[in-house]
């Protein structure tokens, strides 16, 4: 097998990045719009990065905070159902 250095350093099964919006979204089973207003709700906790001075930064979500956004959102859908 010949190693290409572009196979050690792209990611070529477009599989989102761990820590990403896209990620979040697919761990939650939604989309990114869904996961931003999940942020913006308060429902999923995140952290910002940046290495450019006066940006936002970008968004980064840990799995932890994926997994208290799935217990927060069935715990939800339970007290709907009683």
């Amino acid at each position: 097998m010949i190693w290409r250095a572009e196979d050690c350093f792209v990611n070529t099964q477009k599989t989102p990045r761990p820590g990403s919006v896209p990620y979040a979204a697919q761990r939650l089973g939604c989309t990114a719009p869904v996961v931003y207003a999940y942020i913006k709700s308060g429902k999923l906790r995140h952290y910002r990065v940046s290495m450019r001075p006066g940006s936002k930064g970008d968004i980064r979500i840990t799995n932890e905070a994926i997994a208290d956004c799935i217990a927060e959102l069935e715990r939800e859908a339970a007290q709907m159902v009683h």
